[in-house]
């Protein structure tokens, strides 16, 4: 019983009962459209012939015998197909009406979506051109101080764990900078 619950509480099946009920009232809408305000012009164009009374009789009612007219009735049959293809109509600008604006909102999802990670080459690219940045600066630090002529040292390279550069200067043991974090 809790499991049936489950399915009925569901918005699909909610969504489906209001799609089936609303579809009853359409075809009624469209079936009086055709039988009562499109199919008396068109009947009056060729004649004055009410599609709905057009049959073919194969049987006569006969009144004394109690036998009732066995007839193909062909224009209630052409009105019922101009009924489907009304509503067939109806329902694909429904859909085409529907496709274009899922696909609208999912074009504007695509462009507001975050830009993708980037890739493991790309970080470890940003890596190595920080290091070579950070390795200049130093480089151009220890001239300016007007230290080029004296012996220094320099290790750099790359944390393998952050990928960020870490960069060692030191001036006869003297001058030592810890990484640049």
């Amino acid at each position: 019983m809790n499991e049936f619950k489950k399915f009925i509480s569901k918005g699909n099946v909610v969504e489906m009962a209001v799609g089936l009920i609303m579809a009853t009232y359409f075809g009624a809408i469209v079936k009086s459209l055709v039988n009562d305000i499109i199919m008396p012009p068109i009947g009056k164009l060729i004649g004055g012939i009410d599609f709905a009374a057009l049959k073919y009789v194969i049987q006569p009612a006969s009144e004394t015998d109690g036998i009732a007219e066995i007839a193909i009735r062909y224009g209630v049959f052409i009105n019922t197909i101009i009924t489907f293809l009304i509503v067939a109509f109806a329902i694909f600008m429904v859909v085409k009406f529907y496709n274009k604006l899922k696909d609208s909102m999912a074009k504007k999802e695509a462009e507001t979506a975050a830009p993708p990670a980037p890739s493991k080459e790309e970080v470890l690219l940003t890596g190595t051109v920080s290091l070579f940045n950070s390795i200049a600066f130093f480089a151009d630090l220890a001239r300016i101080r007007g230290i080029e002529g004296l012996s220094y040292s320099l290790d750099a390279k790359l944390d393998p764990g952050t990928l960020r550069p870490v960069i060692r200067v030191s001036k006869k043991g003297k001058l030592t900078l810890g990484p640049s974090r």
